[in-house]
C-alpha cells in the first residue's frame, strides 16, 4: 500500500507540474500573439514612414525643379537685355 501512496504522490506532482506547464504554454501562446501584432503594426509603420519619405523626396526634387525653371526663365530674362543693349550700342 505504501507503495501505491507514493505513486499516488507523484502522479498529483505530475499532473500539478502538467497544469503548470499548460498555464506557461498558454502565456507564452498569448506573447507570441502579441509580438506578432507589434510586428505587423510596426512592418506598417515603417511602410508608411517610407511612402512619406519618398513623398517628400519628390517634393523636394519637384520644387528643385520649379526653382531651376523659374532660374533659366529669369536667366532667358538677363540675356535678352543684355541683347537690345548690345543692338543699342551697335547702333
Amino acid at each position: 500500500m505504501n507503495e501505491l501512496a507514493i505513486l499516488n504522490d507523484k502522479l498529483d506532482a505530475l499532473l500539478k507540474l502538467y497544469a503548470s506547464q499548460k498555464g506557461e504554454i498558454a502565456k507564452l501562446k498569448e506573447q507570441l500573439n502579441d509580438a506578432h501584432q507589434l510586428q505587423t503594426q510596426l512592418k506598417q509603420q515603417l511602410q508608411e514612414a517610407e511612402q512619406n519619405m519618398l513623398a517628400m523626396n519628390l517634393n523636394k526634387h519637384l520644387l528643385n525643379q520649379e526653382e531651376k525653371e523659374k532660374m533659366r526663365g529669369q536667366l532667358d530674362q538677363v540675356m535678352r537685355e543684355i541683347d537690345k543693349i548690345l543692338v543699342s550700342l551697335h547702333d
